[in-house]
């Protein structure tokens, strides 16, 4: 009489007949999150910039969880007409431009360096200038039309003497606007007080500072809205944090964010919406 399969033993053969069952296909790789996009000022040529930044912006990423990616821009008015329609996340931009940048787009200001800054006009040691209203109908030299230093000190110009008739001459640089006056190819020219300090002792030393502006908050960090509250803590506390490691400490100086304190939009760029136009631009 034949003996009878038990049916688990029909299902073992039938599946060692079959081989091993195939594989299930990878499953693609959970997208991380997008990068914060942050926008420069143009304060230098874009490979500097890039030098300056890009060990800070990986480190602040690797601090707080989020990739960034650096935008940089060749022309001011690229980077202006950028963050007034709210493309960068991120925005690293002078006093002027961040109260107009929150009045176009409620960018919130993170941080700030500690030390407050103030535009100065310039004259040669040994000019004969002793008030602003000596310089009626000289020439003033400016880095560029949309500076900070030029937005200041030109308000500090027409506030001291209302009918002052000044010649502006853009040199493009700071450092070029100081050598001009040293060199006597400009009557005048502004310069931020952090500035002029940078330069070598030879160059300060045939200047002399005819008048200066209130100092002011510094260049801050800032953030769209957009951005989740939970993440500019994070950015913000990063920021904070690299200030107490020797090691990091070079990286916020390169961008003069030297002694990073929080940031706050009433207490330090408020006033600036009152004294430049929303785009920061002057005619």
């Amino acid at each position: 009489m034949a003996r009878r399969c038990s049916p688990l033993l029909l299902v073992a053969v039938a599946a060692l007949l079959a081989g091993p069952a195939p594989a299930a296909p990878p499953q693609p790789a959970a997208p991380g999150p997008a990068p914060l996009v942050l926008a420069l000022i143009p304060q230098a040529p874009v490979l500097e910039m890039h030098e300056r930044w890009t060990p800070l912006a990986e480190r602040l990423s690797a601090l707080a969880g989020v990739p960034i990616q650096l935008k940089l821009y060749e022309d001011m008015e690229v980077f202006e007409r950028d963050f007034e329609a709210g493309v960068p996340d991120l925005l690293f931009a002078h006093p002027s431009m961040a109260a107009a940048a929150h009045r176009a787009q409620g960018y919130v200001p993170l941080v700030r360096d500690r030390a407050e800054i103030s535009g100065l006009l310039l004259v040669r040691k040994d000019a004969p200038f002793r008030t602003i209203a000596d310089l009626d109908g000289r020439q003033v030299a400016f880095a560029g039309a949309r500076a900070f230093c030029t937005i200041i000190t030109q308000d500090l110009l027409r506030a001291q003497a209302v009918d002052l008739d000044f010649r502006p001459l853009l040199t493009g640089s700071t450092r070029n606007v100081l050598r001009a006056v040293a060199l006597g190819k400009a009557d005048a020219g502004a310069s931020l007080d952090f500035n002029l300090a940078a330069e070598p002792a030879e160059l300060r030393d045939q200047l002399r500072v005819l008048g200066s502006t209130r100092p002011m908050a510094a260049h801050p960090l800032a953030a769209h809205p957009r951005v989740p509250a939970e993440v500019r803590e994070r950015l913000t506390a990063a920021v904070l944090r690299l200030a107490e490691t020797p090691a990091d400490r070079p990286l916020l100086a390169r961008v003069r964010l030297k002694d990073p304190v929080r940031a706050d939009y009433e207490r330090d760029y408020r006033a600036l919406e009152r004294e430049a136009p929303a785009s920061g631009r002057r005619p």
